[in-house]
C-alpha cells in the first residue's frame, strides 16, 4: 500500500508528503499540533488526513493575510 492509499503514516512518510524534516514533524507533536497514535510500542502512527488538514489550515491562513 502507497502512502498516498493509507489511512496511518509513518513519521517518514510524513516528512515526505509535506516536504518537511523529522524534527520539525516531532517539534509539531510536541506542541500538540499534530497527533500521534501508538497501537504497539516503538510504533508511532498519523492519520494522513488529520496532518493534511493541518498543513491545508496553514495554507490557508497565509492566503487570508496575504
Amino acid at each position: 500500500m502507497s502512502v498516498k492509499d493509507s489511512y496511518f503514516i509513518r513519521v517518514n512518510d510524513v516528512t515526505k508528503l509535506c516536504s518537511i524534516g523529522k524534527t520539525t514533524v516531532w517539534k509539531l507533536v510536541k506542541e500538540g499540533k499534530i497527533k500521534t497514535y501508538k497501537p504497539t510500542d516503538g510504533i508511532t502512527l498519523f492519520k494522513k488526513e488529520e496532518v493534511l488538514q493541518y498543513f491545508n489550515s496553514l495554507v490557508d491562513t497565509a492566503k487570508a493575510r496575504g
